[in-house]
Parts: C-alpha cells; structure tokens; sequence
C-alpha cells in the first residue's frame, strides 16, 4: 500500500505540470530541434519529460520578477532572417546539452535547449 501513495505524488505532479503548459499540454514541437521520438526512444519517456519540463522552464518568467527583469532573463523571441539561420550542431549550447546528457540532467539539459530556443526564434 504504502508503494502506491508513494506513486501519487509524482503523478499529481506530473499531471498538474501537464495542465499549466501552454495549451494544457505540452507540444511536440517544443523540442526543436531534436527529433522527440529518437529522443525517447535513446533515453526514455521519464527523460524526454525532464528535458520537456526545463525547456519550459528556460523561457518561463521567475515568479515575483518585474517586467524588466523577465526581458533581461527571457527576451522576446526574435525572428531570425534565412541568412542568419543559427545551427544548432555548432552552437556552444549544443556542446553543453550534450554534456547533461552524458551526465543524466535531463533537465538541464532542457534548459540549454530553452536557450538557445528563445536567442534563435524558435520559441515554444
């Protein structure tokens, strides 16, 4: 008995997270641009979960902070020209994703993608 209360903590919080995303869920296409399904199929689902969570969480505003401070810490999302197109295979954030990967910080490493999602246009 006491293994099944233990389960319903991380559920209630799983599925609370799942509700305050945008839309009421989160979207698959806020993983670009990873490919979601290599991605769980290599790591698993708890993982793509964490990664999803601190994509999330690099572009959400720190609660509490004045408008001045979500601009600083989360800048509208620019629309990159074709010329500019960032490449995310050289980016220095690319190499640091990797590296919490390597590491098992699935959320961290969400947090990278976040990043560099918001400083190139491809925000969720």
């Amino acid at each position: 008995m006491s293994g099944s209360l233990r389960l319903v903590g991380p559920l209630a919080l799983g599925c609370l997270l799942l509700a305050m995303a945008p839309g009421g869920r989160l979207r698959a296409d806020s993983l670009a641009p990873l490919d979601v399904e290599r991605f769980r199929a290599q790591y698993g689902q708890d993982a793509l979960f964490r990664l999803r969570l601190g994509v999330d969480a690099a572009s959400a505003p720190t609660p509490g902070a004045s408008g001045a401070d979500v601009a600083a810490v989360a800048p509208p999302c620019p629309v990159p020209s074709p010329a500019q197109a960032p490449s995310w295979a050289e980016s220095a954030e690319q190499r640091q994703f990797n590296q919490a990967l390597e590491q098992r910080r699935y959320f961290d490493a969400g947090k990278v993608l976040g990043r560099w999602q918001r400083r190139h246009g491809a925000c969720p």
